[in-house]
């Protein structure tokens, strides 16, 4: 299970936002401080003179081990941004380094989407379970099918109504942009069947352009949770 904070401000991250999730990655306080060494990224979209401009950085050093993390963070600081910030706790051994990072990213038609999730889902839920992608990866797969002919909070929906049994969650954060469309949506979803941890491991918080991991929030000591099951657009 990894952590997230997904954000949408006029100032980009704020730093103490930045601080709480390393300091979650290094020390989870809702985990019994075990840590999120696995990798970690940040996809965002920073608005310039009136334009987009993209920022995508994916490290498979811990958050609070990479010697580049204030170097990424300040493109994200005082200018209008949304985006992504994930750390990695890997549940398969074989599927790590850098290219296993998350946010992932794809094309689909003309939408860049970049994608992170806190979870896991079992393999046979899938077409085809020997892919050699993380479970992570190969929702993005299917949400890049189906993003466009649904909006981007149904294609959300229809991934839990798709997989949500076969989970433990399917946290996540979805960043998109076309010419014709710029956005970030989130989805609170845990399976309580499945879940291994306590239920507040599990929950989203949002405040503000934030939605974070409950672990970054229990840190900043802010924020209302989001209903399982329910997806937001910041």
């Amino acid at each position: 299970m990894c952590r997230f904070v997904a954000f949408n401000t006029d100032l980009g991250i704020d730093p103490n936002v930045a601080r709480a999730i390393v300091e979650a990655a290094r020390s989870d306080p809702l985990s019994g401080g075990r840590s999120h060494p696995d990798g970690w990224g940040v996809a965002a979209l920073i608005k310039f003179n009136g334009s987009w401009s993209q920022i995508y950085y994916r490290s498979d050093k811990p958050i609070y081990e990479d010697p580049f993390l204030l170097e990424v963070l300040h493109l994200i600081e005082g200018r209008k941004s949304m985006g992504i910030i994930h750390a990695r706790r890997a549940s398969r051994k074989e599927l790590r380094g850098v290219g296993h990072s998350h946010p992932y990213y794809i094309k689909s038609g003309p939408i860049d989407l970049f994608y992170a999730h806190n979870g896991s889902v079992v393999r046979k839920a899938f077409e085809d379970p020997s892919l050699p992608y993380t479970d992570s990866y190969v929702l993005l797969m299917e949400i890049a099918k189906l993003v466009n002919s649904l909006s981007p909070g149904e294609v959300l929906k229809a991934i839990v109504d798709n997989y949500g049994e076969s989970s433990t969650s399917l946290n996540s954060a979805l960043l998109y942009y076309s010419l014709s469309s710029v956005g970030l949506v989130s989805l609170s979803y845990y399976n309580k069947s499945r879940a291994r941890e306590e239920d507040e491991y599990y929950k989203l918080y949002r405040w503000e352009g934030y939605v974070a991991s409950s672990s970054v929030a229990r840190l900043l000591g802010v924020g209302e949770p989001l209903k399982n099951g329910e997806v937001v657009e910041l």
